[in-house]
């Protein structure tokens, strides 16, 4: 059974990720920092990587594994539609990976409106 905890806008939840571990996959240095940081000051472990390959490697070899994965939806080497659907695909396999993948295209929709 998956928990979501509801946050209304200008409210802060800090228990929602207190102690949980995070895989984010994003390969903008900038977004890495930034989501880094305000994971880590609410209390959780976040693990970075910067391709769909490399998320993949970490989402299926990490030990416990990862309470949630944040997924760029446009990364080099690998996408995140690509590196969701592996997971996703072993994990059903080896019935060890039942975590929700979040993907989040936001930061290259961001980028195509700037330029």
């Amino acid at each position: 059974m998956r928990r979501y905890i509801l946050v209304e806008p200008g409210q802060h939840n800090h228990g929602a990720v207190h102690g949980r571990r995070i895989l984010y996959a994003e390969d903008s240095i900038v977004s890495q920092k930034i989501v880094k940081r305000m994971l880590e000051r609410a209390g959780a472990q976040c693990t970075l990587v910067d391709n769909g390959e490399l998320a993949v490697h970490a989402a299926l070899h990490a030990y416990p594994p990862f309470d949630c994965i944040l997924m760029d939806c446009d990364m080099p080497v690998c996408n995140g539609w690509e590196a969701t659907r592996q997971i996703q695909m072993v994990g059903r396999r080896r019935l060890t990976v039942s975590k929700p993948v979040l993907k989040a295209p936001m930061v290259s929709a961001l980028e195509t409106r700037i330029s």
